[in-house]
């Protein structure tokens, strides 16, 4: 299990895990006075960002998942995620030549996001199209 949480606007909670060689799988859950719920969404992506998971996050803006590796971002959007209905089309993939590490992303309500890297400690703000 990934050390870090991300929660849409309905209150779901979601993890993400690398699983084989290249694939991530995304659990959804609930946490509350009645327990802690994870399931695995029965899909995911056949190829994962990076090579190693730093962090999911979601964006209210955009209603989308983003999963942060070193030097690599992708994201996809949580309705067709949930409904099992993400293509290729729908995942959005960024990979970079910074050679620094990419420890976590954060928006706004707004959809502002904030990129902390690591190796050069550094708070940088992105624009998300």
């Amino acid at each position: 299990m990934n050390s870090t949480l991300a929660f849409d606007r309905q209150g779901y909670a979601y993890f993400s895990s690398y699983s084989g060689q290249r694939s991530l799988r995304v659990y959804r859950g609930t946490m509350n006075d009645h327990g802690v719920h994870f399931k695995l969404m029965m899909q995911g992506l056949a190829y994962r960002p990076g090579q190693t998971h730093q962090a999911i996050t979601y964006n209210p803006h955009n209603d989308r998942l983003y999963f942060v590796s070193d030097d690599a971002i992708s994201s996809v959007p949580v309705k067709k995620l949930r409904q099992r209905q993400a293509t290729p089309k729908d995942v959005h993939a960024s990979v970079f030549a910074s050679q620094r590490e990419f420890e976590g992303l954060s928006f706004t309500a707004a959809g502002q996001g904030y990129l902390i890297l690591n190796r050069g400690a550094e708070l940088m703000r992105i624009d998300i199209s």
